[in-house]
């Protein structure tokens, strides 16, 4: 940062290269060392072919050399953006990555990590929306039942898991275990896949009815 008139710091503006023109810039050195390396020996009074095959082998290392210099960062900064991608798919929004570069490869870094903040806001969001809706469905007085396409229960809340006579958690049972031990109308009733009234008896003898509401959900 520099100092302007008024005190106030005012922020630098870093040049910008374009990654085409550092590429024109390296094979401009190239082509450049290649022809004082031909002038050289076209002045010593070379043969054409010596000092073709002379050159050829002094600025083969020069632009091998040149190439891995301007290759390696960028090869660093993808494979970067590469493992920040892949914990992005294992729901890991914590990677950052630090670039000084004033380029387009500077530029993914920066969309990387807007859009990795963007993502980490997202599912803090959700968490709280989860948190507060399990919170609510677990003071629910109805049972509530969550079951899988593979037949694993993925939710219960407590009055699920009173209701069943399960005293540990329902979450990763087959649904059809717990259905087994249920009284046979809940069972007739269940396996049907539509709504319906039953009977289920209480402890005390008597039998109290329920009403069977069942759902599909794509997620």
């Amino acid at each position: 940062a520099c100092a302007g008139d008024s005190g106030y710091l005012a922020p630098v503006t870093v040049p910008r290269f374009s990654l085409a023109g550092k590429l024109a810039a390296v094979v401009a050195f190239d082509v450049l060392v290649a022809a004082l390396l031909a002038s050289g020996g076209t002045a010593l009074g070379l043969p054409p072919l010596v000092i073709l095959a002379a050159t050829l082998a002094a600025t083969a290392p020069i632009v091998a050399w040149s190439i891995s210099r301007f290759w390696r960062p960028i090869h660093h900064t993808l494979e970067a953006v590469t493992d920040g991608v892949r914990s992005f798919q294992e729901n890991d929004f914590s990677l950052r990555l630090a670039s000084t570069r004033a380029d387009e490869l500077g530029d993914l870094v920066a969309l990387y990590n807007q859009m990795g903040d963007v993502l980490r806001l997202e599912r803090n969001e959700i968490y709280q929306r989860e948190l507060l809706l399990d919170t609510l469905l677990q003071g629910a007085p109805m049972a509530i039942v969550l079951v899988n396409s593979l037949d694993r229960i993925v939710y219960a809340n407590s009055a699920a898991r009173v209701l069943f006579g399960e005293s540990r958690r329902l979450q990763g049972k087959p649904f059809s275990d717990v259905v087994a031990r249920a009284p046979e109308a809940a069972r007739e009733a269940l396996v049907t896949g539509a709504d319906a009234l039953f009977p289920w008896p209480r402890e005390d003898g008597e039998e109290e009815t329920y009403r069977l509401v069942q759902r599909r959900f794509q997620q």
